[in-house]
């Protein structure tokens, strides 16, 4: 009973290899032997204990911490005796519940995409990821292996070679586009990004305008010169010099251009000279009527004639129905045998020399606004009593 481990000694203790065991395990064994002679109730504690020993030896869930470990290599953290070989794809710690082990490595995009970041081992002895080559270790075992920036950099014996991405390496990239500025468009049907048209600015410098071009693409029109108007020649925007009209082919020199009445846009051909306007301004208009009449503000420097056979009357209106500028200068004429009678209306006062009647056919008479709801008569007027 001399070798059994849980009985004082003098000699030093040793483990199955032969290694002399730390002296801190040697006194937990003295300790151990003399609470078990102070407590011999204290059975159950060793059962216990014993049972425990038994679980981790069969590789139970137990738990054993103890000194030695683990050990780290070039900066890489490993756990002693550890065989397993879970490759890149994974690594030792805890997942999200807290649980130890070799759990996946996930990439971030996996919540969003379903990406999954897995390193193979592609024959090499993967040790794990650096930042950049500066963190490589002065040498290592054949075949062993970071990863930086993507690639792997592989130990030949004598440096560190650079051999390239892993094998399932996967890289994400964008649409290049093409020559009919194509670009990536959100499908929400498709759940997916799907090629379409997009809009790519043509402006070069300030003051540019965009346009619809021939081709259905955006088309860039140049800022104008000082004092340009944007106008449109032919089909398409452009400049040209403030206030240019372009007339109708059969326009003339030296005329007043006269806009048609009928579009209120396009200017008529040939137009009217100053001579017109002249002979215009001076020539009377008529107003011919063949029955009592109220003279209208149209009326204004005209004559206004009645032709009948039986005597008729010209109102002439207060300003509270037709306004006439004080000034207004109107002909009165009688064409038929009827006699003609100027009549004030309501509120109105004609004042004349003789009565308000034209004398006989073919006499004439002008009456003058003076001044608001007054005028005065005068001409081939039958004389007063």
């Amino acid at each position: 009973m001399s070798d059994s481990p849980i009985l004082p000694g003098s000699h030093a203790w040793r483990d199955a290899q032969g290694r002399p065991l730390p002296v801190e395990f040697y006194r937990f064994l003295r300790d151990l032997v003399a609470y078990v002679r102070q407590a011999t109730g204290q059975t159950l504690d060793l059962a216990e204990l014993a049972r425990r020993v038994a679980d981790l030896e069969h590789g139970g869930a137990g738990q054993l911490r103890g000194i030695s470990s683990i050990v780290v290599r070039g900066g890489t953290v490993q756990l002693r005796q550890d065989q397993d070989n879970p490759a890149g794809g994974s690594y030792y710690g805890t997942n999200a519940a807290g649980e130890r082990g070799f759990w996946p490595v996930v990439d971030a995009m996996t919540a969003g995409a379903g990406l999954t970041k897995a390193v193979p081992t592609d024959g090499y002895n993967v040790l794990g990821e650096l930042d950049s080559v500066d963190q490589l270790p002065g040498s290592a075992n054949v075949n062993d292996a970071y990863v930086i920036d993507g690639d792997y950099w592989v130990w030949d014996g004598s440096a560190w070679s650079r051999e390239g991405p892993p094998s399932n390496s996967a890289r994400l990239s964008l649409y290049p586009g093409t020559a009919d500025d194509d670009g990536l468009l959100w499908d929400a049907t498709a759940h997916d990004y799907v090629t379409g048209p997009v809009v790519r600015n043509p402006m070069t410098a300030a003051g540019d305008l965009i346009y619809g071009g021939s081709d259905g693409k955006p088309a860039r029109l140049a800022i104008g010169a000082e004092g340009q108007v944007l106008t449109v020649i032919a089909g398409v925007p452009g400049w040209a010099e403030k206030g240019d009209v372009v007339g109708p082919a059969g326009a003339e020199d030296s005329r007043i251009a006269v806009f048609d009445g009928g579009t209120g846009k396009a200017i008529k051909d040939s137009g009217y000279s100053i001579t017109d306007l002249r002979a215009l301004a001076q020539a009377t208009q008529e107003n011919i009527q063949a029955d009592d009449y109220t003279l209208q503000l149209t009326d204004a420097f005209k004559l206004v004639t009645i032709n009948a056979a039986t005597a008729k009357n010209v109102t002439v209106p207060a300003d509270s129905s037709v306004a006439f500028p004080v000034g207004t200068r109107i002909d009165i004429g009688q064409d038929g045998t009827g006699q003609v009678t100027v009549v004030a209306d309501s509120g109105v006062t004609i004042r004349t020399p003789e009565t308000l009647k034209l004398r006989k056919q073919w006499a004439k008479a002008t009456l003058i606004k003076r001044a608001a709801d007054t005028w005065d008569l005068d001409g081939n007027l039958e004389a007063a009593p």
